[in-house]
């Protein structure tokens, strides 16, 4: 359970920093990348996912733009845009409200890479079955779900 939790908050923190970086010239997706068992990409998405991993997991707010799933790896992460601080925040509640708990978290104030001047917020939360990893920074929210060891 503690190595779950660890690759848990790496991936977190992985997710965090991407969502902190600049974004890339180009409009395609991402490159492959390898986490677990199996390599996965970031395929464009117009809509929330509805699989094992998401199920339980209120909507959240924006336009889904990209998701990643990865079933032999054990994971789906969706990317969101539009998202404003004020509806990350309600969105939190709305987890909570759901049955999710914080587990950690981490807030930095991002000078000069947004320009909105605001903080970027990561966390990691559980309802018992499923993790969730959630990451926003100016108006991206990026969400990554895994199964929960029993």
């Amino acid at each position: 359970m503690k190595k779950r939790m660890l690759s848990l908050f790496a991936a977190c923190c992985l997710l965090f920093c991407a969502s902190c970086a600049a974004e890339p010239e180009q409009t395609e997706s991402a490159a492959p990348s390898a986490t677990g068992l199996a390599a996965a990409s970031w395929t464009p998405a117009e809509e929330w996912p509805v699989n094992a991993y998401t199920e339980g997991v209120p909507i959240p707010p924006g336009e889904v733009t990209e998701t990643l799933l990865a079933e032999s790896g054990g994971f789906c992460a969706v990317s969101l845009d539009g998202v404003s601080g004020g509806e990350a925040e309600a969105w939190r509640g709305e987890l909570a409200e759901a049955g999710f708990r914080s587990l950690a978290g981490v807030e930095e104030d991002v000078k000069g890479t947004v320009p909105s001047g605001t903080v970027s917020v990561g966390e990691v939360y559980t309802d018992g079955s499923v993790f969730l990893s959630v990451s926003h920074t100016g108006e991206r929210l990026v969400i990554y779900c895994a199964p929960a060891e029993q």
